[in-house]
């Protein structure tokens, strides 16, 4: 029987499908009709209407792809729950405030544990969509078809990626942003004045130097000299100057194409496949032989490696750098000193820099599917993509499915925050990925059935029309959060919450190993230390230590602890069943594993404390004072202001909490005040050392909740409660 394409049931009668598409100059919001409700049903029904309904027989062959991907054997359609609403994306920059409506549909299994939700969202696009390989051959992507009604609208992309149409994007970006998607260090979205490269490049040696990188072309690993060149260019929007690209020394490259392209991915643990392929790290005993033209052959890497050489070649780059290949990797087979301190020294050379690698990369190639570097590029190898597109017709409205990452996963869809497109992806999860992003000016993004474009102006994919400059402009970043956008501060208050921010974020990934937690983190310290003038211990801020100390956390973090590995021939194994703690102070976060969340009570950085001060051993083993802390008057939390008013009032201080039981007359510590058995110990770089005071204190119930503390003479009493901050009052 053939359906009629405008025959609807009567619960879908109720959806404007016209309504769907964009919203700009020409169709302004104001114009624009009510869509449709949220409207939730139960699967049940929609089996009902599979004969009269083009809409429910849709949604009927969606949950059939999403039964196939999920873990349970069997699900059955009478605990399937079907939700039908609408979602917008909005842009937020600009004046012409521009939005592009779509349809959602929404399918959940309530009675599993967790919760699962899969989600397919319908975008509208023309009678005759275009095709992503005939858009390649025209000269130029941006603004290819006329029109406004078109503008990011739904096209055809093949199951084997175009990659010229990476190639295009990337010459579309530098073409229209000149070097603006170079710089990641930006306050508010505006461009610092950076003509003083030292900014970047600090005379102390974190400078690049030099860089191994992967040859694409002979597939082999060679060492080039680099520099960062002073030359300015200016850019159009705001006038502000821009430093150049990092400049690879190599007479035999075109200047115009210089540079490399860089890869975030996955580790995992690679998947034993027909030729056994372990995962290639470059280590003194392979240094020489993968330097040797054409060794890193296809049986000697992983498909995400191999296929990211593929890519570099399309966007017609000669280099490629991966830390397992550029970095020289542990290895537990051999047993010389003196190869162990070679690798010691290379991973402190280059893992610090990690801001500096992927800041200078041309592009990044994001491997986001995926769990291991065994999993590919999805679109570069034949079946690595599945999902043919199939646009349909109702009621006169051409519409597709979009190619927009689906599965199963916890998030609540009705949070006013949507969750980023790649959060249900191990590599959203991990921690050194997120500083790779952060530092990432341009980016390529794979996921399981398209390729997003991203960069600093603009957000591009596979399935859409999004290449436009004639309309305003929707920007579609992977981090949904505009903080982690544009993060990189120069003043105090701006830096407080970017830093907060980004513990918080970071502190919620993983680490394969855990000693990795200060060094995965290392990055955007730098980057801290050179928009804010902020300097760190332990990834604490010094001139902010004695509050930075009281960081807080949920009950469930626990001490890092690392397992001792060794390695055999196939893979890296533990040598002993005891996890050992990582090296790193109990006092620091960073000596956590668990979400670090600065809420509300946390208060600011800049409260005032008890006015500790701190000393510590740098690295020459010399003890050094803290900065003190300079407090400001403002608070944010009105009980805690009053309290430390009153207290204030107490002691005869206006400024900060001056305890009459502190000692003053000891501040300053030498090494004379440390014992040596102290200073000579291998975790004597985690030491805090300060002067203080001690106090008897008596606590004692006071009724219900209430809590009394008081000093030994009873002349002072602190009363407070196990629900709230304790409030000073006079005895």
């Amino acid at each position: 029987m053939v359906m009629d394409m405008n025959t609807l049931c009567d619960l879908c009668t109720v959806f404007d499908f016209g309504a769907l598409g964009f919203y700009g100059s020409d169709r302004p919001l104001d114009q624009r009709p009510h869509v449709y409700s949220l409207q939730e049903r139960t699967f049940v029904q929609i089996l009902q209407n599979l004969e009269h309904c083009i809409f429910c027989r849709t949604i009927a062959e969606f949950f059939s792809d999403w039964v196939r991907q999920l873990p349970q054997a069997s699900i059955s359609p009478e605990n399937v729950k079907v939700e039908v609403k609408p979602y917008s994306m909005e842009n937020s920059e600009g004046e012409t405030k521009a939005r592009l409506m779509r349809l959602q549909v929404l399918l959940s299994f309530p009675t599993s544990s967790p919760e699962f939700h899969f989600s397919m969202q319908l975008q509208k696009c023309s009678p005759h969509p275009p095709k992503v390989s005939e858009l390649c051959k025209r000269e130029s992507l941006i603004d290819s078809e006329s029109g406004e009604e078109h503008a990011y609208g739904g096209r055809l992309r093949p199951l084997i990626a175009d990659t010229l149409l990476f190639c295009k994007w990337n010459e579309s970006c530098r073409a229209m942003h000149s070097d603006a998607c170079s710089v990641v260090c930006s306050v508010g979205g505006q461009h610092h004045d950076l003509v003083d490269v030292e900014k970047w490049c600090v005379e102390d040696g974190s400078q690049l130097r030099r860089l191994r990188l992967v040859d694409v072309e002979n597939r082999c690993v060679v060492e080039k000299r680099c520099v960062v060149e002073k030359r300015c260019v200016v850019d159009t929007e705001d006038g502000s100057q821009i430093p150049r690209r990092l400049r690879l020394l190599d007479p035999e490259y075109n200047e115009n194409s210089s540079g490399y392209v860089a890869l975030s991915y996955v580790w995992g643990e690679p998947k034993l496949k027909e030729r056994l392929k372990k995962m290639p790290k470059l280590r003194k005993l392979t240094e020489d032989d993968f330097r040797k033209p054409k060794s890193l052959t296809r049986e000697k890497i992983l498909d995400t490696i191999d296929d990211a050489i593929e890519v570099t070649r399309s966007l017609r780059m000669k280099y490629l750098w991966v830390d397992c290949l550029c970095i020289l990797q542990r290895d537990g087979r051999d047993s010389n000193p003196l190869v162990a301190k070679a690798v010691e020294a290379d991973q402190l050379e280059f893992l610090p820099q990690m801001d500096l690698i992927y800041a200078f990369a041309s592009v990044t190639i994001v491997a986001a599917a995926g769990t291991d570097a065994s999993a590919g590029l999805p679109g570069i190898k034949s079946g690595s993509r599945t999902r043919e597109q199939k646009p349909f017709t109702i009621k006169g409205v051409s519409l597709l499915r979009t190619l927009d990452p689906e599965g199963y996963d916890r998030y609540e869809f009705r949070e006013k925050m949507r969750p980023s497109y790649l959060a249900d992806f191990e590599w959203y999860r991990r921690g050194w990925t997120f500083q790779e992003m952060l530092f990432s000016g341009r980016a390529l993004i794979f996921t399981p059935e398209q390729v997003y474009w991203q960069c600093q102006k603009a957000s591009w994919c596979e399935d859409g029309l999004w290449e436009i400059t004639k309309s305003p402009i929707i920007y579609r970043h992977c981090f949904t959060s505009t903080e982690l956008r544009h993060p990189w501060a120069s003043d105090a208050s701006s830096f407080e919450k970017i830093y907060r921010k980004l513990v918080e974020e970071y502190s919620a990934r993983s680490l394969t190993y855990q000693g990795d937690g200060l060094n995965a983190f290392e990055g955007i310290l730098n980057a801290l230390r050179r928009q804010a003038g902020q300097d760190f211990l332990w990834a604490l801020p010094i001139s902010f230590l004695d509050t930075a100390l009281t960081w807080p956390c949920e009950s469930s973090v626990e001490r890092r602890k690392e397992e001792q590995i060794v390695s055999t021939y196939d893979h890296l194994v533990p040598s002993d069943p005891k996890p050992t703690r990582c090296p790193f102070p109990s006092w620091s976060w960073v000596g956590w594993k668990g979400k670090i969340t600065f809420n509300s009570n946390f208060g600011s950085l800049n409260w005032a404390t008890v006015g500790l001060i701190f000393y510590y051993l740098d690295n020459c083993g010399s003890i050094v004072q803290a900065p003190v802390q300079v407090h400001s008057n403002h608070f944010s939390i009105s009980q805690r202001e009053e309290s430390l008013k009153h207290l204030a009032s107490i002691e005869g201080s206006s400024s900060a909490l001056a305890f009459d039981w502190k000692d003053q007359s000891r501040t300053i510590i030498t090494p004379k005040d440390v014992p040596k058995s102290v200073l000579t110990r291998s975790i004597a770089s985690n030491i805090l050392f300060f002067w203080s005071s001690s106090a008897k204190l008596h606590i004692r119930h006071g009724g219900l909740d209430q809590i009394v503390i008081s000093t030994a003479d009873k002349s002072r009493e602190l009363f407070g409660s196990w629900s709230h901050m304790p409030i000073p009052l006079l005895a």
